[in-house]
């Protein structure tokens, strides 16, 4: 494990892994996104987590290639996500 910034606690980047992936879908408001990177840039460990997360998303873009998900789909996962929240 490394080292933090003596400014950076855990819950730091606990608070910035839980929204890795929507920042890596750009799914976050500016603000947010900002902070998400400024902490990557101070964090060693997230930034690691972070390439790990950013490659795997890539690999799964190139493996599906240019195909979407169905109408359907894309209702129910939105219907979901919005129950969650």
């Amino acid at each position: 494990m490394y080292d933090h910034d003596d400014d950076l606690t855990i819950d730091d980047c606990v608070l910035a892994m839980d929204q890795v992936y929507s920042f890596l879908h750009g799914e976050l408001d500016e603000e947010t996104s900002d902070h998400i990177r400024q902490h990557l840039m101070t964090c060693e460990q997230c930034l690691d987590s972070y390439d790990v997360e950013s490659l795997i998303t890539v690999l799964i873009k190139r493996s599906c290639g240019a195909s979407t998900a169905s109408v359907a789909l894309r209702e129910r996962v939105s219907y979901l996500h919005v129950a969650v929240q």
